[in-house]
């Protein structure tokens, strides 16, 4: 699990208390000895993730992060990423909720077909004029109390 490691090259303690940091983060303190198969889908999505993190690249480049993961671990994780974020790292990330993709992401790429239809803060581009072109779905795209994007799904838009 741990970067710039062979297979046979030991882990030193700085190794072992890095994993287990990054560990601790996303709920998996105690699991460093235990084999990927032997894990859930949800602990197997979070230890990868825990892999990428560990790699310590300035770039992060994350399809679909949450997949697989109880609603907890979701906001566990993307906080985590946002406070990555927030130390100097890039995370280039694919979501498909476009809700958490508004509420823990800077900006928004948003591609039809291959083709770039929406770029920029999530304020400025999710609307239901685009969920209607992109997703054939009819919407309302709105906020709650908070201030957040709330999106509500009316309908699928027939062909």
């Amino acid at each position: 699990m741990l970067p710039h490691k062979s297979l046979l090259e030991g882990i030193s303690r700085q190794d072992q208390e890095s994993l287990n940091g990054v560990l601790g983060q996303i709920g998996l303190s105690g699991f460093s000895k235990r084999s990927v198969r032997s894990l859930s889908g949800g602990e197997r999505q979070r230890a990868y993730l825990a892999q990428a993190i560990l790699q310590d690249s300035t770039l992060l480049l994350l399809d679909e992060p949450t997949a697989h993961l109880d609603i907890s671990h979701q906001y566990q994780f993307l906080e985590l990423l946002k406070d990555l974020v927030a130390k100097g790292k890039t995370i280039l990330a694919v979501f498909h909720d476009l809700e958490l993709a508004a509420k823990f992401s800077d900006r928004l790429l948003v591609l039809h077909q291959g083709h770039q239809v929406g770029h920029g803060s999530p304020e400025n581009i999710l609307n239901d004029e685009l969920l209607a072109n992109v997703f054939n779905m009819r919407a309302n795209v709105g906020k709650n109390q908070n201030g957040e994007h709330r999106i509500t799904y009316v309908s699928s838009l027939k062909p």
